[in-house]
């Protein structure tokens, strides 16, 4: 009985018996690396992706036009539940790209019927025309608003004069007045 050293991994050097415990293992090791292999090739691409959508994101940010700040109050309480903004169209102002809005705020929630609101801004088109940054908001309880007013749409209380940029929201003894930034 010779030694077969073309084939030494079904022999054993010294006896030439056949050795299937080692063959065995020898598979069980090469599915194993072939496992590790493929789990270390998912763990790339997962670390590949997870790197393309932080850098997606951070050139995606929305950047705001230099100077700009909002003028934002409100004397209504805050709350934190879902409402929707029942405005009656909106006015484009001259040649700008603002417009100003006006409507009631309606809460979802019936418990919160009591808090709606009136609310009046002056926005500008944003983002390729999809969206809207707001520059001026006021939300203002109903009361303050008189009944005749709360049906009208937005152009029957706001007036612009497009020479000096001014916007003058009429809500009868309570006039808002908005000058338009020059950017």
């Amino acid at each position: 009985m010779g030694i077969n050293f073309l084939n030494t991994g079904d022999y054993y050097a010294a006896g030439g018996q056949y050795d299937k415990g080692r063959k065995s293992g020898r598979l069980h090791a090469q599915a194993y690396f072939r496992f590790l292999r493929l789990v270390v090739q998912w763990c790339r691409l997962i670390i590949l992706y997870s790197f393309l959508v932080v850098i997606v994101n951070c050139y995606s940010t929305i950047k705001l036009p230099s100077g700009f700040k909002g003028d934002y109050k409100s004397f209504v309480p805050e709350t934190k539940t879902a409402r929707e903004w029942k405005t009656k169209g909106f006015m484009e102002l001259g040649k700008t790209d603002f417009q100003a809005v006006a409507g009631v705020v309606v809460f979802a929630n019936v418990e919160f019927q009591d808090s709606n609101y009136y609310s009046i801004n002056v926005q500008k088109r944003f983002i390729d025309n999809k969206g809207f940054l707001v520059y001026f908001q006021r939300d203002l309880p109903l009361e303050w608003i008189p009944k005749e007013l709360l049906g009208k749409e937005t152009k029957e209380i706001v007036t612009f004069d497009e020479k000096m940029r001014k916007v003058i929201f009429d809500l009868g003894e309570r006039q808002f007045v908005y000058i338009l930034p020059k950017n």
